[in-house]
């Protein structure tokens, strides 16, 4: 279940932009910001990225195109590297 959702909506002419949502998930987090086109409501447009966390392991992704049907990117990011032993002292 998703939690603690907090958003941010403009009516921007015929566009619904999302300036930035955030909350938590079973695994981790998440942020996501885009906009949806509605010039031509019956295809409506898609443009979002986003960003969180799943079980530690950071991602982003992407989703573009016809709302429908967006083309959905996702990026698995390694996780940082560990600092030298011994770092910090």
């Amino acid at each position: 279940a998703v939690r603690d959702v907090g958003a941010r909506f403009l009516l921007e002419g015929n566009s619904v932009r999302l300036e930035r949502a955030t909350g938590h998930h079973a695994n981790g987090d998440f942020s996501i910001a885009g906009r949806l086109d509605l010039a031509m409501p019956r295809s409506p447009q898609l443009d979002v990225t986003g960003s969180g966390t799943n079980q530690a392991q950071a991602f982003s992704f992407t989703a573009n195109g016809p709302a429908e049907k967006p083309v959905i990117t996702v990026v698995k990011n390694p996780p940082s590297p560990a600092p030298p032993i011994g770092a910090g002292k």
